[in-house]
Formats: structure tokens, C-alpha cells, sequence
């Protein structure tokens, strides 16, 4: 009697668990579901263009797409690739230097252009999508008595790295580049080129190629080699002591500093005022 008691409590528990499990499973089916439910629902109402009844919502979604992100004039980045030089090209020919822009703001009824100059200081504009035209274009409806970019203007994508802004009055187009962020963008432009080593083995070196040949040139030797030696130790340092340094002196906080103080004098350079 005891195992057939045993048996039956086995039995009923077995099936609570199953039944367990199926209700565990059509709740996390239904939470999911829901989820995806009231996550499409809530793009698509915050979708907006100039004319909400009838347009294709892809077309929105598509051109927010390619102009989100950050854009700096196309004019002023083909003046610092021909020279290679930032200060020499403070012009730059456009309404705004640059202007970022989020597809996820774009999908809004509060889309808005944000505009910089060089100095950081900007205008910027609210901006819609218009299907007619299968672009962005500013709001005027929007527009404040002292917005930063009054004109009506209009937003066209050339291709995926380009953006033209045209203004329909004074029909001028400003061109404007995608860029990762400004300063990455302008790092890539300023040291774009193949760089290889003199014996094209290798990649360029610090140490064995730029220093090592300006050693070669420069009446300041020793001070160069000390540099040498404290960059192996840096480079020790740095990447787990897998090896035995041979740096030929021992270094602490104090014989880095004198090391950098020698090395400024001898250059004839004041740091401090960098």
C-alpha cells in the first residue's frame, strides 16, 4: 500500500510539473509577444511627415536611416585634405560647419536638425519628412521668429557618404560629409597614406624607423638613444613583461621626468606652452 501510494504522489507530481512547464511556456510566449506588439505600435505612432494619411513609411525610415549621424562640410574637408592643415582652413563656404542628426529623432513630430559652428555655438532647425519629395525638408510650422536657419531648405542624399542642403531662394546647395565625429574624421584626412618601414617588412615603428633616423640627423644623440630606451621600457610596461627589458639603466618616476625635461631643452620646445 505504501508503494502504491508513493507511486500515485509520483504521478501527480509529474504532471503539475508538465502542466508548470506549458503555462511557464504560454507566458513567456505571450510576454514576448505583446512586447513586439507594443514595440512596432509605438514606432510607428511616433512616425510623422507632412502628410501622415498617406505616404509610405519605409520611404521615412529609409532616408533616416542614410542622413543619421554626423555631417561637417564637404567644402572645408576637401580644403584640409589639399593641405593637410586645419589652421590654414577656417572657412569653410556653408550655413553650418557641420549638423548631427538622430533617425530615432527623425521618426518624431519634434525632428529637429542640429546645427554647429567652429567655435561649438550653432543654429539649428526643426525639420520634416516631406513624401511627396522623398526628403527631408525644414518645418516651417515650426520655426521660431529668431531660428537659427529661417530659409526654406530642403535635404538630399547623393550617396551615402553625401548630403546636399538646397535652399530654394537664394538656390545655393551647401555640401556636408559624413564623419564618424569630427575629430576622428579629421585624423583620418590629416594621415591618410601607406605607411610602411624602409625595408617594406614591417609596419612603421616609432623607435626602429622615425626615431632612429632622426638620430641619425640630429646633433642631440644621446638624448634620442635615453628616449629610445625609456620608450622599450614603456613598451615593457605595457604589455605584460613577456620578456627580459634590456634598457640598459633603471627608471622611476623622477628619471622619466628629468628624461622629458632634457629632451624639451635640447629640442629647444616649451611644452608648458602647449
Amino acid at each position: 500500500m505504501r508503494r502504491a501510494g508513493s507511486r500515485g504522489s509520483e504521478v501527480i507530481c509529474y504532471y503539475r510539473f508538465q502542466t508548470m512547464n506549458r503555462l511557464i511556456i504560454v507566458f513567456i510566449i505571450f510576454v514576448f509577444t505583446t512586447g513586439c506588439n507594443s514595440q512596432n505600435n509605438g514606432t510607428n505612432s511616433t512616425i510623422k511627415s507632412t502628410d501622415n494619411n498617406n505616404f509610405d513609411k519605409e520611404q521615412l525610415i529609409k532616408q533616416a536611416t542614410l542622413i543619421d549621424g554626423e555631417w561637417l562640410s564637404d567644402n572645408y574637408l576637401r580644403n584640409v585634405e589639399k593641405t593637410k592643415s586645419i589652421y590654414l582652413n577656417r572657412e569653410y563656404n556653408t550655413r553650418l560647419f557641420g549638423f548631427v542628426l538622430n533617425k530615432e529623432n527623425l521618426y518624431s513630430d519634434t525632428a529637429y536638425l542640429n546645427g554647429f559652428s567652429e567655435h561649438e555655438g550653432g543654429a539649428g532647425s526643426p525639420i520634416i519628412f516631406d513624401p511627396k519629395k522623398n526628403k527631408f525638408v525644414n518645418d516651417l510650422s515650426r520655426i521660431k521668429e529668431f531660428s537659427g536657419i529661417p530659409d526654406s531648405f530642403e535635404m538630399t542624399v547623393i550617396r551615402d557618404s553625401i548630403v546636399e542642403m538646397f535652399f530654394s531662394k537664394t538656390k545655393i546647395i551647401d555640401t556636408y560629409r559624413k564623419v564618424t565625429d569630427e575629430q576622428t574624421g579629421l585624423r583620418k584626412i590629416l594621415f591618410a597614406g601607406n605607411y610602411s618601414s624602409i625595408d617594406k617588412k614591417k609596419k612603421v615603428s616609432l623607435p626602429d624607423e622615425i626615431l632612429r633616423r632622426w638620430k641619425k640627423e640630429s646633433t642631440e644623440k644621446r638624448f634620442i638613444s635615453d628616449f629610445i630606451s625609456a620608450l622599450n621600457y614603456r613598451d615593457w610596461l605595457a604589455h605584460g613583461r613577456y620578456w627580459t627589458a634590456r634598457v640598459g639603466r633603471r627608471y622611476d618616476f623622477y628619471e622619466v621626468y628629468s628624461l622629458a625635461v632634457s629632451l624639451e631643452r635640447s629640442l629647444g620646445l616649451n611644452l608648458d606652452a602647449v
